[in-house]
């Protein structure tokens, strides 16, 4: 996967942690945004972000580019509004963000940090007196990740947080780049881009006659 890619209507883009930012990338309120930050490596993790978002929104042809911040809700806000949803992730040296004319969520995880994510997986589902989905599986990556990142990507598309896509049941189907599933409108997914694994959360389009 390149590092800019047109994906069931969404534009997804990435940029490395440790990349340099230039000077003219980032607005003076972005910029102070990630000054504002605890530490460095939550401040790389904002201006990483930002840059991404910048790339996303350019390849959807959004010109000028608005300023991506924060909202009250912590959630990404683009000023001026430009008709776009927009979802940012970063973990592990990786940030992506996605846009779209539709709700969209994204995220990310670094493999290193399969035995970490499958704990935190097992606990939620422990605690919720569910098990793991026997539907969710692909040869090519970990059922815990691509749970995870599941309900991180429809979290972040819905706005209602990380865990309100453990209600869905997530069936995943092998696609030539990764796996792809489908819950009521709304489709993820999942591919490798290096070392980290990629979920997006897009809505599936419908025809004039109202079928998916």
């Amino acid at each position: 996967m390149p590092a800019a890619a047109a994906l069931d209507g969404a534009h997804v883009a990435f940029r490395r942690l440790d990349d340099p930012i230039d000077d003219g990338e980032l607005s003076p309120g972005e910029r102070a945004l990630a000054s504002s930050a605890k530490g460095e490596p939550r401040r790389r993790e904002i201006l990483s972000g930002r840059a991404a978002a910048h790339a996303a929104l350019a390849a959807a042809g959004v010109y000028p580019l608005p300023e991506v911040l924060t909202s009250p809700e912590r959630r990404p806000l683009l000023v001026p509004p430009c008709g776009f949803w927009l979802s940012l992730a970063h973990d592990g040296d990786l940030a992506v963000a996605a846009c779209s004319r539709a709700a969209v969520g994204v995220d990310v995880v670094p493999f290193a940090r399969r035995a970490q994510i499958g704990r935190t997986v097992r606990s939620a589902l422990e605690a919720r007196a569910a098990t793991m989905d026997p539907m969710i599986r692909d040869p090519r990556f970990p059922p815990a990740l691509l749970l995870w990142t599941g309900w991180e990507a429809l979290g972040k598309q819905s706005g209602e947080g990380v865990f309100c896509g453990m209600e869905a049941r997530l069936h995943s189907e092998p696609d030539e780049n990764g796996a792809i599933a489908v819950v009521g409108e709304r489709r993820l997914r999942w591919w490798r881009h290096g070392a980290h694994l990629v979920c997006l959360a897009t809505v599936v389009p419908r025809d004039p006659t109202g079928k998916a």
